[in-house]
């Protein structure tokens, strides 16, 4: 969305809040709802958690490089084999010293840190070693200084078709919303192959169903990862590229929001390789010439025979698997003679897109952090009520058959006057519980349909409709907007402009009679009647 206001947000969070506290304090009146009030207080905790976004996708598709080349240095574990075994959470470290450690949270002890070199060796590969780990491991915390995981967290996971059945139950449980333990996602950027599989898209459903049921993909993301090979193949032609991202996206459009090519090698070469390793090919480039070097590319046996190129790759300052290395030495053949270690640096740097994933994350999943956590956390609630009401109607059927029970035992019993009123007591107890917890949650509810939360959500979904179409609504109109949302939620110091609220009652009320799809005249028409009650305050 990119355009959620911090007043509306942050009244959003807090009322929210309260309502599941006082839930939660309701149902821990009531031992058989023990385990909905559990839910209800993570569900509170996690309100003020930072906004998380995880990487997964199928084994050996690169998730962990890509989340590398997102963080610009090498904290997620890669390698050939299945490496990633157990949902790992990269957070902003509270202190310097966390950067060099990890902390394992348990499924059934407190948490215990470690030095972070003993990370790969003892929960990474599918030894029985790690097997045993991996069952007993909530998820591991990993610790970086970039400045963004104050704010938002990167999750990574194990790959789906892993050859280790601990793996594969580990990366689907983390789907799986009626799975409680470690963490879930916020966001979710789907990586795929270079071909997507059936197994993708029911992946990503399931991810949907447990965020949203028929929502649209507001906060998912598919990224065509290792399609170096691709673009080798058909000469470096981009089209070829972009041509199966497009298919990808139309085949996906229902549980992603975009699918966007992305090279992690090769954003990392550009972001880490030094100065001197850019030169050095270029060098070589203009020694041999072009024809020579786009020779010597076909096969890596070939460049390794040959002094100069070999010197020229083994001295690269950042490993590079060859196929993406040729890719990056033929787009340095590319450049016009006397090109500068720069120039490469920035086409490399565009090639490899990750700064077009970064751009889509910060514009549809950060700044739009309040509305996706409101949405998430209100469905979850939803599905904690669903399990609260059928095990309130589970005991009201155990307390009519226990007065069916009753009633029998006192007809038998008629002479015991004591027995007859016990029987009595009782029924009247049981009649009371559960009419005090319908009258509790009764109240309960209606005290959150008039809190501000319902109200402040419809306005974060006509802000976000305003966002996703630009065209129709101009960024001074937005920001217009914001403010009034600020405005009613409460924050004093928002301003009202009433000149530039009135011209987007103008535009909404042409709007209507243009071509606008059911959401659009949804937003418009919420948005008129918001800006004519700010209008009445004045």
């Amino acid at each position: 969305m990119g355009d959620s206001p911090t007043g509306v947000a942050h009244k959003l969070q807090e009322s929210f809040r309260d309502f599941l506290h006082e839930s939660a304090e309701m149902f821990g009146g009531y031992g058989f709802l023990g385990d909905c009030e559990r839910q209800l207080r993570e569900l509170e905790a996690g309100i003020v958690r930072p906004f998380n976004v995880a990487v997964f996708g199928r084994m050996k598709t690169g998730k962990s490089s890509l989340i590398n080349a997102l963080l610009g240095k090498d904290l997620a574990i890669t390698g050939v084999e299945e490496t990633t075994a157990t949902i790992n959470v990269i957070s902003r470290a509270s202190e310097p010293s966390l950067c060099d450690k990890f902390t394992v949270h348990w499924k059934d002890r407190p948490p215990e840190t470690f030095p972070l070199d003993r990370l790969v060796p003892d929960w990474s590969g599918k030894s029985k070693k790690v097997v045993e780990k991996v069952a007993k491991t909530a998820f591991i915390q990993l610790y970086s200084d970039d400045p963004a995981l104050a704010l938002h967290e990167i999750i990574d996971t194990p790959g789906t078709g892993a050859a280790v059945s601990d793996h594969e139950k580990v990366a689907q449980a983390f789907l799986d919303p009626t799975v409680q333990e470690g963490r879930k996602a916020d966001a979710l950027v789907y990586v795929f192959g270079i071909n997507g599989r059936e197994t993708d898209e029911s992946n990503l459903k399931t991810f949907r169903e447990g965020c949203l049921p028929g929502s649209r993909p507001y906060n998912s993301v598919g990224v065509l990862h290792k399609w170096d090979a691709t673009y080798w193949n058909s000469g470096g032609d981009w089209k070829e590229v972009q041509s199966k991202a497009d298919r990808l996206t139309g085949q996906m459009n229902s549980v992603v929001a975009d699918v966007i090519p992305v090279s992690a090698p090769i954003a990392m070469v550009a972001a880490k390789a030094p100065e001197k390793d850019f030169a050095a090919l270029l060098a070589l480039i203009a020694q041999k010439g072009p024809e020579k070097i786009e020779k010597l590319l076909q096969d890596d046996e070939d460049w390794n025979d040959d002094a100069d190129c070999r010197s020229v790759r083994k001295g690269f300052s950042v490993v590079v698997p060859w196929i993406c290395f040729r890719v990056c030495v033929r787009e340095a053949i590319r450049l016009e003679s006397g090109a500068t270690p720069d120039e490469l640096r920035s086409r490399l740097r565009d090639l490899g897109g990750i700064d077009r994933l970064r751009s889509f994350l910060d514009r549809n999943f950060f700044k739009s952090a309040a509305l996706i956590r409101q949405r998430q956390q209100y469905a979850r609630f939803l599905r904690v009520k669903e399990e609260a009401y059928a095990r309130i109607q589970d005991r009201q059927e155990e307390l009519e058959e226990d007065a069916e029970n009753w009633d029998a035992l006192a007809s038998e019993n008629r002479p015991s006057a004591s027995l007859s009123n016990w029987v009595s007591c009782k029924r009247d107890a049981a009649k009371g519980e559960l009419d005090g917890l319908m009258r509790k949650w009764t109240e309960q509810d209606f005290r959150y349909i008039n809190s501000p939360v319902p109200k402040i959500l419809e306005d974060l979904n006509a802000l976000d409709w305003c966002a996703a179409h630009p065209d129709r609504v101009p960024e001074d109109e937005r920001a217009a907007l914001r403010s009034m949302a600020d405005k009613l939620a409460g924050d004093a110091a928002a301003t009202i402009d009433d000149e530039t609220l009135h011209t987007i009652k103008s535009r909404f009320a042409a709007l209507r009679f243009g071509a606008l799809d059911s959401a659009g005249r949804k937003a418009t028409e919420y948005l008129t009647r918001r800006i004519d009650a700010v209008l009445r305050m004045k």
